[in-house]
């Protein structure tokens, strides 16, 4: 069986969160947030926003160290879940984006 983990989103970043050095790349985490509409029977199309977490290294992908708050990106990647424990009491699941490509658009 052959597997496959596989995301590819065009939207819009939001908050440039962190930046971590290692030796000869950068870590980058931001967000980016995309919208789906959809239509229901006789009512108003209903729009759907979601905020994605992502991750991208800078020696893969180098447009993000060009990208800034507001450009709209065409992002190609894995989907990863971390979980973590909040005062060692509750676990919480975090699902995030490891960017593979990352693309700039023009507006």
């Amino acid at each position: 069986m052959e597997f496959l983990n596989k995301v590819e989103i065009k939207g819009i970043v939001g908050a440039i969160r962190s930046a971590e050095y290692v030796p000869h790349k950068t870590c980058h985490n931001f967000s980016v947030v995309t919208e789906y509409q959809s239509n229901t029977k006789g009512g108003p199309s209903v729009i759907e926003t979601t905020w994605w977490g992502c991750i991208a290294w800078s020696d893969k992908t180098p447009a993000v160290v060009l990208m800034e708050k507001g450009d709209k990106v065409h992002i190609i990647g894995r989907l990863r879940q971390n979980r973590y424990t909040t005062d060692g009491i509750q676990t919480h699941t975090a699902t995030e984006i490891v960017v593979q490509s990352l693309e700039i658009l023009e507006d």
